[in-house]
């Protein structure tokens, strides 16, 4: 048996036919969150990743199956197609046109994947718009979505 090491993980976009998986490009998330902080320029900027990062690690710490969704004006972050379940995630929402864009995104994918389970995850909002729930970073952590 090889020893693996656990770096860095490439996560494919979603797609039911494999040929269509591999045409499009892999997102890779770090194991540590701060390979994000020494390989970026600016550490203010990056909270949004290193959120991001940290929802996929605890994904996948849950054993889920992770993948992300790419349109032509779109992108979920992560599809979990054993739960038709997406997860968009966003560190500030607090400007109009922000929320309005990752919900537009969330909608279309939802009906598109004719799937009802759609979550975005921020840094302090909470509520519920167009069933589409908005959780806490924290919140996701503890209690999940």
């Amino acid at each position: 048996m090889g020893t693996q090491c656990y770096f860095a993980f490439p996560v494919e976009v979603y797609f039911p036919k494999v040929k269509l998986r591999i045409q499009h490009p892999k997102k890779v998330y770090f194991v540590d969150s701060a390979f994000i902080t020494f390989l970026s320029i600016k550490f203010s900027e990056n909270f949004g990743r290193l959120m991001e990062n940290t929802v996929f690690i605890e994904l996948l710490r849950r054993g889920k199956e992770v993948n992300y969704a790419l349109g032509d004006n779109w992108e979920i972050d992560f599809v979990l197609p054993d739960e038709e379940t997406l997860i968009q995630v966003s560190y500030d929402v607090s400007n109009p046109e922000t929320m309005k864009r990752k919900l537009r995104a969330l909608k279309k994918v939802r009906k598109l994947f004719h799937w009802k389970k759609a979550v975005l995850v921020t840094w302090d909002a909470e509520k519920k718009v167009d069933g589409i729930k908005i959780v806490p970073l924290w919140r996701f952590l503890l209690e999940g979505y």
